[in-house]
């Protein structure tokens, strides 16, 4: 019983102290695991595997290769209690009685080789030890049970150092890319970056390329035969080379003997003349090599190969082909790196927040999270690139209060193209309701505004937070100070916040605008010394000042813009346009087929409007209802008049009499001197005076273009109307409502000679080659020195006994009137 307790309590010891770690630390820089060590038990292993697979145990080795134990292991990741109980009576079977003894004279050996290691250290050793797995340390005889325990150790055993060695060696590769990416990032130019990349690329395709021969395959071997063994490829003998290889001359080879034999051949493939190879990946491929012989030859899983399975191994024709290295195999995917990168990313800010020197990463700047990314010119926040204004305040509000009109103007444009009412009220309505939406954000640099950047860009902790971390971690280029790209990136998160709760784009100019505004802000009140950076002390004093600033505060709530800009740079635009349209050319950023108008004047259906003048043409009346109506009004004024003269002296009357025909003098000057309508005289006064253009410009297709407000390539009745507008405001002042009458007769004689003249294919409409015609047609009137034009009023006389009847008629209607 004593033994026993001894025993069990030596194998506790003998295994605490064998533990081995997974991942290595970065203060550790040889704690990973880069190969399968030999076992604790090797020396045992040994010994046991040379008794039980001699000569005389023959039918017992057959039975474990036959077996194929390794399979097993590989298919289930452990050996089942019905697979070891198979192996324990086959060992009761068919070793001999003899061989038993040597096998108790073996583990008795290894007991006390266990026992003298470890009682120097008993007394320092914890009390909470596993106990070994390789032997039954209750038993002091070597059974069944312990043939089985040592094959499933043995199976273990690889299988937990190969899982820890690609464990790290896949962190390895994962941390060498990481610092290769770094290093791509830190290159100043895309040139330097697409060279080195060049470079990289050519590097690995050089390594992928290169032959290294199918391990343990008789070339391999034949190889190694020549260039270690100094010996000639032609007396190449498999027996002799297993014995040179056999260090111990047991009869196997181990791990250790199996890697001397690899060694050579990986030599040749990771060479000098092969740039970018290094140690740890060597060590890789060897272990991935001796991986694959033990599997495919190692079938009763003792860590051994002895001469009969090297000798079938190493003639096996299809392992004469080439064997596939690591640089044709990834060791991870690109989930798995994009996860390590973000580890090693926070591990690294972490570092830089507590202020100090990150291991491993050999660069001032702190990198940043979520794909974000500033340079000199560009900040990247949230997926949105954007390029930073550093110009000056000026320069830069009068860029943005430009953008802002654009817009405004774009979005009237919008508008005024939206045919359906009720729709065009609805977004309208959206609009309105878009500009009630305020943009509020904490006092930049507020404790407030920093834990939101704290909680959401650094995906800290609020518990966490304090502002000296606050400061080494935004402090991006490590210089100790903080510029005005930092600053962005700083203040960028709340700004994109808030504009997602408004349901605003922060992919606008609005956004840049705002961004802008906030740096300014913050350096005229956080810069105290004026040298455009933010010192630590200035920034802790800022943020100190701004402690009791907890409330939110409103955006740009006032108009970026007067009306009377707006209308200025509206009708720039318009110029800008219609200019384009009269020269056939297409506008830029103005996606209609109509020609816009300048601001006062419109034309629908119903109504045009110039200089802020509205005609209605949708009761218009034909021409003979226009002369009778048109009489009338003259009988009105002769009565008027004359009613008007009866209380005064025969000299007053004179005076007015004289005063009215003056008057009708003027006007039938005005009008004999009035070109006929769509005459080039009329057009190009238009051109000049209502559209605005250079003479020099003007030429009838131009001018047809730009009056083809609906671009149907025909004049409608309303831009006819509107073309001839001008030339009648020549005749009547438009803002005397007494000449009313006399304005809407007038243009109802030029719409009859216009579209009974010039309306040649009668579909009430006037094409360009018609317009051509009536220019003609006024162009021969001139040369004849005839008038172009012949005065309504002509048509509008009236006789005395029309007048006479008038007054019978209308007398009672009019006697009490005032005609003043």
């Amino acid at each position: 019983m004593f033994i026993s307790t001894t025993l069990i309590f030596i194998f506790q010891v003998l295994l605490q102290l064998s533990r081995t770690k997974s991942i290595p630390a970065k203060d550790e820089p040889d704690s990973y695991t880069d190969q399968i060590p030999l076992p604790e038990w090797d020396r045992y292993l040994k010994s046991v595997s040379k008794i039980t697979l001699n000569e005389k145990n023959k039918e017992y080795s057959k039975f474990l290769k036959d077996f194929e134990l390794r399979k097993k292991l590989e298919k289930d990741g452990t050996l089942d209690d019905e697979t070891l109980h198979k192996i324990e009576e086959a060992f009761d079977r068919m070793i001999q009685e003899d061989d038993r003894k040597l096998l108790n004279s073996v583990k008795k050996k290894e007991i006390d080789a266990i026992r003298r290691r470890l009682i120097p250290t008993k007394k320092r050793l914890s009390k909470e030890l596993e106990i070994p797995a390789h032997l039954n340390i209750t038993v002091l005889k070597f059974t069944a049970q312990d043939i089985g325990l040592l094959i499933k150790a043995n199976m273990e055993h690889v299988k937990k150092f190969r899982d820890l060695r690609e464990t790290d060696f896949k962190q390895y590769e994962m941390e060498k890319r990481f610092l290769e990416d770094q290093r791509m990032r830190h290159m100043k130019t895309e040139m330097k970056r697409k060279k080195e990349l060049e470079t990289i690329e050519a590097e690995k395709a050089k390594r992928a390329a290169v032959n290294v021969k199918h391990p343990m395959s008789e070339d391999a071997a034949k190889d190694v035969w020549e260039e270690k063994e100094k010996l000639p490829k032609n007396e190449f003998d498999p027996k002799t080379f297993f014995a040179l290889n056999d260090l111990d001359s047991n009869g196997l080879l181990d791990l250790e003997e199996v890697r001397m034999i690899l060694r050579k051949e990986l030599e040749n493939a990771y060479d000098k003349e092969v740039p970018g190879d290094d140690k740890r990946e060597q060590k890789e491929e060897m272990e991935r090599m001796r991986d694959h012989i033990y599997k495919e030859v190692d079938k009763n899983g003792d860590l051994m190969i002895d001469f009969e399975e090297f000798l079938e191994q190493i003639h096996e024709e299809t392992k004469n082909k080439d064997w596939e290295t690591i640089d044709n195999d990834s060791k991870f995917n690109d989930t798995e790196f994009e996860e390590f990168e973000r580890r090693r990313v926070n591990e690294i800010r972490d570092e830089i927040a507590d202020g100090k020197k990150p291991k491993g990463y050999n660069y001032e700047d702190v990198p940043l999270l979520d794909d974000n990314f500033l340079n000199e010119t560009h900040i990247r926040y949230g997926g949105v690139m954007m390029k930073v204004d550093d110009s000056p305040h000026d320069v830069r509000e009068k860029v943005f209060k430009e953008y802002a009109m654009k817009k405004q103007f774009e979005e009237e444009q919008v508008l005024r193209h939206v045919e359906d009412p009720l729709k065009r009220r609805r977004m309208e309505l959206e609009k309105e309701i878009e500009r009630t939406k305020k943009i509020k954000v904490h006092e930049p640099l507020s404790p407030e505004q920093l834990k939101s950047t704290w909680k959401e860009q650094d995906h800290k902790d609020d518990s966490e937070y304090n502002t000296e971390k606050f400061f080494h971690l935004h402090d991006i280029n490590g210089d100790k100070l903080i510029d005005r790209q930092e600053l962005r990136m700083m203040v960028i998160t709340e700004l994109t916040d808030s504009y997602k709760k408004a349901n605003r784009s922060h992919d606008s100019e609005e956004f840049r605008e705002d961004l802008e505004r906030i740096r300014e802000e913050v350096f005229e009140q956080a810069d105290s010394d004026k040298d455009g950076f933010i010192s630590k002390t200035e920034f802790f004093a800022i943020v100190a000042e701004n402690q009791k600033k907890q409330e939110e505060k409103t955006l740009h709530e006032e108009s970026e813009f007067t009306e009377e800009e707006y209308n200025i740079f509206r009708d720039e635009r318009v110029m800008e346009i219609r200019r384009l349209i009269a020269n056939g050319a297409l506008p830029t950023n103005y996606n209609y087929s109509d020609v816009p108008l300048l601001s006062g004047n419109f034309i629908n259906a119903t109504h045009i409007q110039r200089d802020g003048v509205i005609v209605d043409i949708h009761n218009q009346r034909d021409k003979k209802q226009k002369v009778k109506d048109f009489k009338r009004l003259k009988l009105e004024a002769r009565f008027k008049f004359e009613h008007k003269m009866k209380d005064m002296s025969p000299e007053d009357q004179k005076r007015e009499k004289d005063k009215l025909q003056r008057l009708n003098d003027e006007r039938k000057m005005k009008h004999k001197k009035l070109a006929a309508p769509m005459s080039e005289t009329q057009e190009k006064e238009v051109w000049e005076k209502d559209d605005k253009m250079e003479s020099s410009d003007f030429s009838l297709q131009k001018y047809f273009n730009l009056h083809d407000v609906d671009a149907s390539g025909k004049w409608n009745k309303q831009e006819v109307i509107a073309s001839l507008m001008q030339q009648l405001d020549k005749m009547y002042n438009i803002s005397d409502p007494t000449l009313k009458e006399k304005r809407t007769a007038e243009m109802q004689s030029w719409l009859g000679y216009v579209f009974g003249t010039g309306d040649l294919d009668k579909d009430g409409e006037i094409d360009f080659t018609e317009l051509e015609y009536l220019n003609k047609l006024s162009h021969d009137k001139k040369d004849k020195k005839e008038d172009e034009w012949k005065d309504i009023e002509d048509d509008e006389e009236y006789t005395d006994d029309e007048f006479e009847k008038f007054k019978d008629e209308e007398f009672e209607e009019y006697k009490e009137g005032d005609f003043e």
